[in-house]
């Protein structure tokens, strides 16, 4: 759970500017949606250069099960939900993040590629490495916190204050 405030004002601000007070939940989802992709793959490059000390093309071999020189679908998501605690929706995201030309495999190039872009940047570091690790917990916040106004996915008239979000 996200508990520092200045975080909670951050990503609020981030989402809406300080101009407008409130946020809709339906408008909140979608920006989480949006850079979701690229922080998973930004923590699984992390949880990969720390476990192969920083040799990605050693952790595309790892990843390469059947040793054919890529990675399908079914062979990365296999490994993202056992090795790298991933559902698999997000093990899929991810894929479809590092399948740089949409061909259905990752190659080597393809792999580095990808994790070179998402190489953390020094902007905004601090506040993305705890959105990046607090991820599950603040969806699981948001389901639990607005539960009872999701019927049917969510209520685009549903509003959320900037006070409330730093509840």
């Amino acid at each position: 759970q996200v508990d520092e405030e200045p975080d909670h004002r951050a990503l609020f601000n981030a989402v809406c500017g300080d101009s407008q007070p409130t946020i809709s939940i339906e408008e909140l989802h979608s920006a989480v949606a949006a850079v979701s992709p690229s922080l998973m793959l930004e923590d699984l490059r992390d949880k990969l250069a720390k476990r192969f000390k920083g040799d990605l093309e050693r952790a595309f071999v790892y990843l390469d099960k059947d040793k054919g020189g890529s990675l399908d679908m079914k062979e990365f998501v296999s490994v993202a939900i056992r090795r790298f605690e991933m559902t698999q929706v997000e093990a899929e995201k991810v894929f479809r993040e590092i399948d740089l030309d949409g061909g259905g495999d990752i190659s080597t190039e393809e792999f580095l590629s990808a994790m070179a872009i998402a190489e953390p940047s020094l902007f905004h570091e601090e506040l993305r490495f705890k959105v990046r690790q607090r991820y599950h917990s603040i969806r699981e916040a948001l389901n639990k916190a607005f539960a009872d106004e999701v019927t049917d996915g969510m209520k685009s008239d549903a509003m959320l204050s900037k006070a409330k979000f730093t509840e």
